[in-house]
C-alpha cells in the first residue's frame, strides 16, 4: 500500500531536483567560473549514476549496485550543486527495475552529493574527500533505512541496511580514489558555481 503512495509522485521527483538544480544555476549565473564545467558536470550528474546503477550484484539481500560511486565522483569533482543533482541520475537508474524506489533514491542520493560536495569543497586533499564521503554517505544510508522501516518493518530496514553500507563504502572509496585524481590533474574544476 505505501510503495503505491510513493510511486504515485514517481515522475516528480528527478524533475523537482531538476528544476531546483536550473534556478539555482539561474540565481547564482554571475557566479559560475565556466560555462563549459558546468554543462559538463551537469551532464556527468545525470549520466553517471544512472548508468552505474544499471549494473550491479544481485544477492539474497538486494542489488547492490556502483550508484553511490558516481555520486560522490560527480559531487566530490564539481562541486555541491552539481553533486546534488547527480540524485536526479542516481533516480533514473531506477526505472527499469524498482520505480516505486525512485522518489527515496533521489531524496537519498540528492543529500548524499549536497553533502558531499560540500564538505569537499571546503577542505584541501583526501582527507577532506574522505570526510564529505562519510557525512554524505551517512545521510544517504539513514535516508534509506528510515524508508525501508516505514515501508517494510524493521526487519526489511535491517536487511537491507548492509546493502546500502557496502554501496556507500564502495563510493567513498571509488569516489575518493577517481576524484582525488581527476582533482590532482585537473585543478579548479571543483569551482564551477
Amino acid at each position: 500500500m505505501r510503495k503505491m503512495v510513493v510511486a504515485k509522485y514517481l515522475p516528480c521527483t528527478p524533475l523537482v531536483v531538476l528544476l531546483a538544480f536550473i534556478i539555482y544555476v539561474w540565481v547564482k549565473r554571475r557566479e559560475v567560473k565556466s560555462f563549459r564545467r558546468l554543462v559538463l558536470g551537469s551532464l556527468l550528474a545525470l549520466a553517471v549514476p544512472s548508468s552505474l546503477g544499471l549494473f550491479g550484484i544481485e544477492t539474497n539481500l538486494g542489488k547492490i549496485t556502483l550508484i553511490d560511486v558516481g555520486v560522490m565522483f560527480v559531487a566530490m569533482t564539481f562541486g555541491p550543486a552539481i553533486g546534488a543533482l547527480s540524485g536526479a541520475g542516481a533516480g533514473l537508474a531506477f526505472l527499469t527495475g524498482s520505480p516505486y524506489l525512485i522518489p527515496v533514491v533521489v531524496v537519498a542520493r540528492s543529500l548524499e552529493g549536497l553533502l558531499t560536495g560540500w564538505m569537499s569543497r571546503n577542505g584541501k586533499g583526501f582527507s577532506a574527500l574522505i570526510l564529505g564521503g562519510v557525512s554524505g554517505g551517512l545521510v544517504a544510508t539513514a535516508v534509506m533505512v528510515a524508508f525501508y522501516y516505514w515501508s517494510g518493518g524493521i526487519c526489511a530496514a535491517l536487511r537491507l541496511t548492509s546493502t546500502v553500507l557496502t554501496e556507500v563504502t564502495t563510493g567513498i572509496l571509488l569516489g575518493t580514489a577517481l576524484s582525488g585524481s581527476i582533482r590532482k590533474r585537473y585543478s579548479g574544476l571543483e569551482e564551477t558555481i
